[in-house]
């Protein structure tokens, strides 16, 4: 596990989300995979169970992949 202090803001603008206001129950998980497959797998998964893409592919200067949803 690593653990990460993002501030909200930046998570809402990186996942492209309206910035609400501050409630107790928010929280932001990460599940890390090794490849570019492995993250769309996982997204189709998550997909096909009726959730919400925010954001799709983005790939990132140090070769990073991530979606959001």
């Amino acid at each position: 596990m690593k653990p990460a202090i993002l501030k909200r803001r930046d998570l809402a603008h990186d996942a492209k989300l309206t910035l609400s206001p501050p409630r107790a129950v928010e929280f932001s998980l990460a599940h890390n995979v090794s490849s570019r497959e492995e993250v769309d797998a996982v997204m189709e998964e998550v997909q096909k169970a009726g959730t919400v893409i925010t954001r799709t592919c983005t790939r990132y200067l140090m070769g990073g992949y991530s979606r959001y949803f």
